[in-house]
């Protein structure tokens, strides 16, 4: 059973089918996060692989880290440049997709030339954004994230695309710019020089999302439901 709940309308819809909502399949609890495949379509929170989470309370999608080689690997880490602006350093990170190093636009370009989860409008996440998935571990020693829809965080510092003149620790002030970076071994953010490795988790507007008559994740923020692919 599928039910399509619309808070903007003030109107309630059951529809009978044979696929489960996010709705129906948290009835004793609301999910934050939905898993999406490879192509975009919501798949049940049981289910897996998944290469992407919507996230229905930022009302964004992050692309979820592997451990597979890809250039989504979230071993990989970055220096902070911004390649639109020319402002940062680049190539002072590592990963295997380009031998003189890596920077965050590098992992940014291949995100869009792929069109991982069928979207291609990727971005860094704004600081915010990061520190909106910090959350007291769940076990001692624990990231402070999510890990069973985020499982291949790193303990490392993770890039916001939020850049300051303020740099913490003051043992790299001199260094004069950085950006923040938040790190869910700590649950803390700072400002880190835009030289320094770290590791990238993208975002993307959840309107980029595929939709087709059976299967979408409808636009809305809490509000409205996703189709399943069993």
């Amino acid at each position: 059973m599928i039910t399509l709940v619309s808070t903007q309308l003030g109107t309630l819809y059951r529809i009978f089918q044979s696929v489960p909502s996010i709705v129906t399949a948290s009835e004793d609890k609301e999910y934050r996060f939905v898993k999406l495949n490879e192509q975009g379509y919501a798949i049940s929170n049981d289910k897996g692989p998944w290469h992407c989470v919507y996230d229905r309370e930022l009302d964004i999608v992050w692309l979820v880290g592997r451990d597979d080689e890809s250039p989504f690997d979230s071993y990989w880490s970055y220096s902070w440049f911004n390649k639109e602006h020319s402002v940062g350093v680049k190539e002072r990170g590592t990963c295997n997709y380009n031998e003189t190093g890596c920077d965050t636009s590098h992992v940014q370009q291949q995100a869009i030339k792929r069109k991982a989860c069928n979207i291609s409008n990727w971005r860094l996440p704004y600081a915010e954004e990061l520190i909106a998935l910090v959350q007291t571990p769940t076990k001692a020693g624990g990231l402070f994230i999510q890990h069973a829809f985020f499982p291949h965080v790193q303990k490392g510092d993770y890039w916001s695309q939020t850049h300051s003149s303020r740099i913490n620790p003051s043992a790299l002030t001199h260094l004069k710019q950085g950006a923040v970076a938040v790190s869910f071994k700590h649950g803390k953010s700072r400002v880190l020089p835009f030289r320094n490795a770290a590791h990238v988790m993208l975002v993307a507007d959840k309107q980029a999302l595929p939709l087709s008559p059976h299967q979408s994740v409808l636009l809305g923020k809490k509000q409205s439901i996703a189709y399943f692919k069993n």
